[in-house]
């Protein structure tokens, strides 16, 4: 009920709604919706009550919950059903049980903390209560487990567009899955998948943004800050998430429905922070470093070593900083 509630105020914006009209609409009683109301004020929504003329809502909380992501969001299939948890160990981890179980492409996961919030090669994703982004999302796309890499690229490209759009930030990509401005890290992305030999059965893409985080551990603080303590200003929570969902349905659709990766690949090669720059990759056993020459068509990297050779990176294998600083 308070579900359809926020959506009916949500549509109703700029008017007030009588009690007696959203009793006829939903049929309870207006009691009822009183009931309602008083809950949703509870959970931050500025909703005004007059008499004989109704309610009106003229803000929401910064809030994960699911009612207050759903009533806002248009997209046809990311996001159709939210599992929503206060606090959990990994989003990815229960969005690959999810997954492995069945559930439908669009399925989000989504938390406002994470205790071990997953990185690449092992690392924690620092992940506190109530500032940051985190939430993954299934996908069962229809391509050949070798195009796996096209997903984590589509979904850089879709949050780098919306930190732009919504903070004005200079956000880049940073080969394989970081998103930074100001040379350090503002964003990650994390894609597994469960995959046949000529067909993937699922994938999950985890997102993290430190939106309005302001204090970092220690070992991380070199290398992390967030779009608050780049531009002093707070950030809604909610307005990224969604754009981020919208952004990401849309390009998946280029990349998916119209087979067009070449248009996101170049997209991807326009925000990147390593292009022209010389970097270390470390593998487990030994490490390389060249110059950054641009990637493949698949989305590897491709590093120009100093014999003058071109070696392909594939994301998987490397753990990739630069030379003198993080980007």
């Amino acid at each position: 009920m308070r579900d359809k509630l926020i959506q009916l105020l949500i549509q109703n914006l700029d008017t007030y709604i009588s009690g007696e009209d959203i009793s006829k609409v939903y049929g309870v009683t207006r009691a009822a919706i009183w009931k309602h109301i008083q809950l949703l004020k509870a959970q931050g929504c500025d909703i005004v009550c007059t008499p004989h003329r109704g309610y009106k809502l003229r803000s929401m909380p910064d809030s994960m919950r699911p009612e207050f992501i759903m009533a806002w969001l248009s997209t046809k299939y990311i996001g159709k059903e939210i599992r929503y948890f206060e606090k959990i160990d990994s989003t990815n981890n229960k969005a690959r049980e999810l997954a492995a179980s069945g559930c439908a492409q669009g399925l989000i996961v989504l938390a406002d903390e994470q205790d071990i919030g997953k990185g690449r090669m092992g690392r924690r994703w620092y992940s506190p209560v109530g500032v940051g982004i985190y939430f993954s999302v299934v996908l069962r796309p229809e391509l050949h487990p070798s195009q796996a890499p096209q997903i984590t690229v589509a979904a850089a490209v879709a949050a780098v567009r919306a930190i732009r759009v919504l903070t004005g930030i200079d956000a880049q990509n940073k080969w394989p899955n970081d998103i930074v401005a100001d040379d350090k890290k503002i964003a990650g992305i994390m894609t597994e998948m469960s995959a046949d030999m000529d067909r993937i059965n699922w994938m999950v893409v985890g997102i993290g943004v430190n939106v309005n985080n302001t204090w970092f551990p220690p070992e991380i603080a070199e290398h992390a800050t967030s779009l608050k303590n780049i531009t002093g200003a707070n950030f809604s929570r909610v307005q990224l998430l969604l754009t981020i969902c919208h952004e990401l349905e849309d390009i998946l659709d280029v990349l998916i429905k119209k087979g067009n990766f070449q248009e996101i690949l170049e997209e991807y090669e326009s925000y990147s922070a390593i292009i022209a720059k010389r970097v270390r990759i470390t593998r487990k056993d030994s490490s390389t470093e060249g110059t950054v020459e641009g990637f493949d068509r698949d989305g590897a990297l491709l590093l120009k070593l100093d014999n003058g050779e071109i070696e392909r990176i594939v994301s998987g294998d490397v753990s990739l900083r630069g030379m003198n600083e993080y980007v």
